[in-house]
């Protein structure tokens, strides 16, 4: 039967149809694409605000330690100049009327407090208070406010009648026993601070100084007088570049006990 020509071109149309439904992806494929695509851009989203959120978190864990730096830092300066002022020692235990807790060894000093008196319990390092003397130096001044336990003097011969200063060194800083760091005869121009540190044998009244020079002439000079027995424990004095022009040079530092000079002093560089 002969085929007009309304059929062929219909049949034509619905041949070219079926080529491109033939070459197109089928409608559960392209569902799936786009879902997948949706995915990908909601875990985009997840990671972008999952890191922004970490950034955030570690900014304010920053913050926090730097706080707690500054409130401990805050809290030593207190505790030294209520010390330089002379504040008074009060006991607890005569105020808690309870039983001391065990000694607490902090450094080479003991401290009690008791066991109810509400307070937190605090080492009590051997450590020197800071006493402002000359330009505003100091010695270390995170100071107990509880009045150091006297400990034994260690018998040696030295100036000071009977007091003692040895292994006198120069360093950038000190750790947390008061100790030099690192000490050196050498420092590269741009330090911002000096610490001379000794191991101290002193009795109580006895007047510490140093005197630091540069190509022989005085930049500062600080003295400290403990009202209490310091037996083999660090002390040192700190000369800031706040105080001094640190500047290039040959430098020393004498250390004194009552005005009679402790051995030889103590030479360093800082180089420019």
């Amino acid at each position: 039967m002969p085929i007009s020509s309304k059929t062929f071109a219909v049949a034509l149309i619905a041949l070219a149809l079926g080529g491109c439904n033939f070459f197109s992806q089928p409608s559960d494929i392209q569902t799936e694409n786009l879902q997948s695509e949706l995915a990908r851009t909601q875990i985009a989203g997840i990671r972008a605000t999952g890191t922004a959120a970490a950034e955030r978190l570690a900014i304010t864990i920053e913050f926090a330690q730097e706080a707690v730096q500054n409130a401990e830092l805050q809290s030593t300066r207190i505790a030294s100049t209520l010390i330089a002022q002379g504040t008074p020692f009060v006991e607890l235990p005569e105020f808690a009327g309870a039983a001391a807790t065990p000694e607490i060894a902090g450094g080479d000093v003991q401290q009690t407090l008791p066991t109810d008196s509400g307070l937190p319990v605090i080492p009590n390092p051997l450590i020197t208070p800071g006493v402002i003397v000359t330009q505003g130096a100091s010695a270390r001044g995170d100071a107990p406010l509880a009045q150091p336990t006297p400990t034994p003097l260690i018998d040696e011969q030295s100036e000071g009648g009977g007091s003692a200063l040895s292994n006198i060194q120069v360093s950038a800083r000190v750790g947390g026993d008061d100790c030099a760091v690192n000490p050196s005869t050498s420092f590269s121009q741009g330090i911002t601070d000096l610490y001379v540190v000794a191991t101290a044998n002193v009795s109580a009244g006895a007047t510490l100084s140093a005197r630091w020079t540069r190509e022989g002439v005085e930049v500062a000079y600080y003295e400290w007088t403990p009202d209490f027995n310091i037996g083999g424990a660090c002390i040192w004095f700190h000369l800031p570049a706040s105080d001094a022009d640190l500047a290039a040079g040959n430098w020393a530092v004498q250390m004194s006990i009552n005005d009679s000079p402790v051995g030889q002093p103590v030479a360093f560089t800082i180089n420019g």
